[in-house]
């Protein structure tokens, strides 16, 4: 009887869980992690008929919800609908359905029960907000979904993804209008979703851009497979406008004129109404590259800048050549890191410049084992009123105190250990040069407890880090 009573309740606490979890009304709505991966969800109890889209009857419609992050970036759900059936995702801005306020521009039908839902280009997240989504599907069943924040690296020229004969799989969702060019470039009458790609003719002639794969979802109109397309030379900021091209289906190839050997083009690719499309895309008679890239990346941190890229695929890949530049036009290498041979999946790397500059501008020198090179796009950090020093101490310590101190100029820093009274133990004063320096002090006189290292320098840096003294063994 005892256990009994016991596990009555619990049983009775899962209950009213699972009920509160059941998306039935936008009360009890589903929250969704935006954190890429798939989970699956039952669709609720609930029924009702279509706001935004044609689909007939009173179905099953279920609630979701998910919150912006502190950037407000855009996000991207990935929906698959129970058996295929048609699906209608209808967006509401507020933290309630009733008071909150339909979006119909970022509310989509899925005739085919799955694809990418992302705001309307129209629409401005408002960062850390919940907003709701009312999901209906034409059956009972399984809906799966992964959620995502997404800045894309490729919606301007400057982020282009480099291309070759080698199909990638891409999608323009959240591809914002590009700067550089205007909708009569890609023979369009407006531009909502605007991916860039590059490649490099390989021989004299005709090269092929071709999409392939093409699955779209538009808003509450239609579903249009199809593209605007506009083909350039030059440099981003002045491209020179040669060719567009608008068609629709599964699959498009679109063949240039006669290009020398060695040009590289710019290509613009904007769905049909503002269509957020999943395709894979490939130039023929491009050169060959040792990797595709998903995207390169950096960041500031307080001991350096982060650079980081995922890439695609790889074919005798020697690695990665990591070049830095104070005004983005002339770079010298500061790293390197081996690539792959033979790689079909997605690798992530990542590389900490330890000494960067104010105004750092970064790229990736991808060579091939047979010595043949392509760059990536590139990217600036500005380090703005971020430390320009930093210092790592070995912790715990026992009798040898072991500092490295990373600057990005000679400068002096006076360093200052206190203990948990505040009580100054000792100072020194350290000549460091540009870039990592190394620091020893025997500490072996302080009494065991916590100290704090305070360093500060003529530059007005101050960093403070902490260390527990250990007895001596």
């Amino acid at each position: 009887m005892k256990r009994a009573g016991i596990l009555l309740p619990l049983f009775l606490v899962f209950r009213l869980f699972v009920n509160a979890q059941t998306g039935a009304s936008c009360a009890t709505a589903i929250p969704l992690t935006l954190d890429a991966v798939y989970r699956n969800y039952s669709t609720s109890a609930s029924t009702g008929s279509s706001i935004v889209c044609s689909y007939a009857s009173s179905t099953p419609i279920t609630y979701f919800s998910f919150t912006t992050n502190s950037l407000g970036e855009r996000v991207i759900l990935d929906i698959t609908a129970p058996g295929g059936q048609p699906c209608e995702v209808v967006l509401y801005d507020g933290t309630s359905c009733n008071g909150g306020t339909l979006n119909t521009v970022s509310s989509m039908c899925f005739d085919d029960g799955t694809g990418l839902w992302s705001f309307s280009e129209a629409f401005t997240p408002t960062p850390n907000t919940t907003y709701k989504l009312r999901i209906k599907t034409a059956i009972s069943g399984t809906l799966t979904i992964k959620g995502y924040n997404y800045t894309p690296p490729n919606d301007d020229c400057a982020g282009a993804f480099a291309i070759s004969p080698v199909l990638i799989t891409d999608n323009n969702a959240n591809d914002l209008p590009g700067p550089g060019v205007v909708p009569g470039q890609l023979c369009a009458s407006t531009l909502e979703n605007t991916a860039f790609y590059t490649f490099t003719v390989e021989t004299r002639g005709v090269t092929t851009f071709s999409i392939e794969n093409i699955t779209c979802d538009n808003g509450p109109a239609t579903n249009s497979n199809g593209f605007q397309v506009g083909f350039f030379t030059g440099t981003c900021p002045s491209l020179v406008n040669f060719k567009c091209y608008m068609g629709m289906g599964p699959n498009i190839g679109i063949q240039t004129d006669t290009l020398e050997a060695g040009t590289k083009i710019y290509v613009a690719v904007d769905g049909l109404q503002g269509s957020n499309c999943v395709f894979g895309v490939r130039a023929i008679n491009s050169i060959p590259l040792a990797a595709s890239l998903k995207y390169f990346t950096a960041w500031k941190e307080p001991a350096g800048n982060i650079l980081k890229w995922v890439s695609l695929q790889e074919s005798d890949n020697r690695g990665f050549e990591l070049e830095r530049s104070a005004d983005g036009v002339h770079f010298t290498t500061i790293g390197y890191i081996p690539g792959q041979l033979n790689s079909t999946t997605e690798k992530t790397y990542q590389f900490n410049d330890p000494t960067p500059l104010v105004h750092s501008f970064y790229r990736l020198k991808i060579v091939s084992t047979a010595g043949k090179f392509t760059f990536s796009n590139v990217v600036l950090v500005e380090r703005g009123n971020l430390p320009t020093v930093d210092i790592k101490v070995n912790n715990p310590v026992s009798q040898m105190m072991n500092m490295t101190l990373i600057s990005t100029s000679a400068e002096d820093m006076l360093i200052a250990v206190v203990n948990i009274n505040g009580q100054v133990v000792f100072r020194d004063k350290i000549n460091c040069t540009k870039g990592i320096n190394a620091y020893s002090r025997n500490v072996s006189f302080l009494p065991v407890g916590r100290y704090t290292i305070i360093a500060n320098t003529k530059n007005g840096n101050h960093i403070t880090r902490p260390f527990i003294k250990l007895g001596i063994n």
